[in-house]
């Protein structure tokens, strides 16, 4: 079975250029360390820094050895070997480019490349399944920045679709054959994956695996967002950043149907086009930089909400429109941040909610809103029934083979693609 692996090291130059030591993350003995404790292990060493991701795994330099050095060099080689370099999702040559190794002693090297893998077994209460698509989400890209403490290598993604090949103890509800799609499986970049039977939905006979794929996920987030995280009421107003991306098209498409005007941003005049045709009854343009105007953007979405403001936030996006996010809100209105795809909110006093009108403040994941496989069966059961009335459509989606998970992260990363992306083994 072919499987997209991701290669995590950090390489510790000497001034003269030497090749000191190479840290593979997988190295025995890792743990996950804030980086500016790894900046101040490697200046003690007289080494230095450069690229500093939000949490690096590393292992001490005085616990490696000669032997593990050597190892970890030799890792590195054969992957750069057998893929294109990235450094937090750009090609090595524009991120780090050929200069003095006085200028960059320490480079961090993320490698995505398809690589061979035993086929898997499914253990008690598993599913192995041939993957028909496989969905890239920004939960992929933290986990490949290292923003995630997971173990490296592995194999990334977590949502897909396809058809059941085997069935594991305690699994019987599903059987060989079946056709599903799940939302948080580890490891489905792959031919193969290992699903939980607690995050699979047995797919109806008149939705496709691709199709499901790419709306499934989404879908049931913008479905418990709206009824749960938010119980939205006809007459409300709520704004959606990023509107033509993949939750962003779900959310706009969603709540005109229940009522709600949208006020979506973009960041492209192209963009727009789409969050309009999707339902957002008004749309700002915000080119990349403009977030830092929050007071005026929020003005202007006042305008549009008869002077009172927005009822809701559906905000994925973090740093970069959180304060506009929370401008944009009505007296005790409520702010739902659901990603952070611009970087994480930085350190927030709640008392600025009071001050701001008693807001209101939560951060929903999906796995607290589908505890029981009840629960996510009907919830899925409402995003099917959006399927097949065209509340939600799968027209807007990106595929890429398997082999270009890296280029398909790199697109969503640079804000280049609408609607869902999928890998097609």
């Amino acid at each position: 079975m072919r499987g997209l692996g991701v290669f995590w090291a950090v390489e510790l130059v000497r001034d003269r250029g030497t090749r000191e030591m190479l840290v593979p993350y997988a190295a025995s003995g890792a743990q996950t360390r804030p980086v500016d404790e790894v900046v101040a292990a490697c200046k003690e060493r007289g080494m230095w820094p450069v690229y500093n991701f939000n949490r690096i795994h590393v292992v001490p330099p005085c616990t490696i050895t000669d032997e593990e050095a050597r190892q970890g060099l030799e890792i590195l080689d054969e992957a750069l070997n057998a893929a294109d370099r990235h450094v937090n999702g750009r090609p090595l040559s524009t991120a780090c480019p050929a200069t003095p190794a006085e200028r960059y002693p320490m480079r961090a090297v993320v490698v995505l490349t398809v690589t061979e893998c035993p086929d898997p077994v499914p253990g008690p209460g598993e599913l192995v399944v041939r993957v028909a698509a496989a969905g890239v989400n920004y939960k992929d890209v933290y986990e490949r920045e290292g923003r995630s403490p997971l173990a490296a290598p592995l194999v990334p993604g977590s949502e897909g679709a396809g058809t059941v090949l085997s069935v594991g103890p305690g699994a019987d509800t599903f059987a060989p054959g079946d056709r599903v799609a799940w939302w948080s499986a580890p490891g489905s970049y792959a031919e193969q994956a290992v699903v939980p039977v607690r995050a699979a939905v047995r797919l109806p006979a008149d939705i496709t695996e691709q199709a499901a794929a790419a709306v499934l996920p989404q879908g049931l987030t913008a479905q418990y967002l709206t009824t749960s995280s938010y119980p939205v009421i006809a007459g409300e107003a709520a704004l959606v950043p990023t509107a033509a991306g993949g939750l962003g098209q779900q959310l706009v498409r969603v709540l005109p149907r229940r009522g709600v005007h949208v006020v979506g941003t973009v960041s492209t005049e192209t963009k727009a086009r789409i969050a309009r045709a999707a339902g957002a009854r008004d749309v700002l343009v915000l080119p990349p930089g403009s977030g830092n105007r929050p007071a005026e953007l929020a003005a202007r979405i006042r305008e549009l909400t008869g002077g009172r403001g927005v009822e809701v936030v559906f905000d994925g996006v973090g740093k970069d429109t959180f304060e506009l996010g929370l401008a944009s809100l009505r007296r005790r209105g409520t702010f739902v941040l659901v990603g952070a795809a611009s970087g994480p909110v930085p350190p927030f006093d709640p008392q600025r909610l009071a001050a701001a009108g008693s807001l209101f403040l939560t951060r929903p994941t999906l796995v607290d809103h589908a505890t029981a496989p009840e629960e996510l069966a009907t919830r899925a059961a409402e995003v099917f029934a959006w399927l097949r009335d065209g509340t939600l459509t799968a027209t807007h989606t990106t595929h890429y083979p398997l082999a270009q998970a890296a280029q398909a992260q790199t697109d969503l990363q640079g804000r280049r693609t609408t609607g869902k992306l999928l890998l097609i083994p």
